[in-house]
């Protein structure tokens, strides 16, 4: 199953097992959407009992999820959907994940390797590329680096700037 990343348990939230839960989407409410998630693994489920918006936040009440304790054992653990079940985007505009493992090549032709991850810094997005040898190179997702984004050719053109590949 192709899966993307929707969200996040951060915390506990009281003594009864519900979890404080960060978005990684663009708003809280989009998380609103689904009563079940998937784990890492791909296998395993957490199914909604009762969700609701405090804060920016969300809190949740799983059914798998019964006390204080067993909601600790959660705190970081990644939330994810079958990508098929995201809400449709406008044209141009694309899911973080699905630029990992695009390849990338500057604008005079040169392949520089393939988006490992990305990074979320707040402000802009940092793709991590890698290529063969495993040799990093950072590139901030601004206009004036990354140039065009092909998903149907999993291609991304960028133009390296000065202090780039140093």
């Amino acid at each position: 199953m192709d899966k993307a990343i929707v969200a996040q348990i951060v915390n506990t939230h009281g003594v009864k097992g519900e979890v404080k839960v960060v978005s990684l989407m663009d708003s809280p409410e989009l998380v609103l959407n689904y009563d079940q998630f998937y784990l890492e693994n791909g296998n395993d489920q957490l199914h909604v009992n009762r969700i609701r918006v405090h804060k920016q936040m969300l809190l949740i009440v799983f059914d798998e999820i019964k006390s204080m304790d067993e909601a600790e054992d959660y705190k970081g653990t990644y939330l994810y959907v079958p990508s098929s079940d995201l809400p449709p985007i406008e044209e141009g505009t694309y899911y973080l994940h699905d630029l990992e493992g695009i390849t990338v090549y500057t604008d005079e032709g040169e392949c520089l390797g393939r988006v490992d991850s990305i990074i979320e810094t707040g402000a802009r997005n940092v793709f991590s590329v890698l290529d063969d040898e495993k040799n990093e190179i950072l590139l901030p997702n601004i206009e004036d680096v990354v140039l065009n984004i092909d998903l149907d050719d999993r291609r991304m053109t960028v133009h390296l700037m000065p202090g780039l590949r140093d």
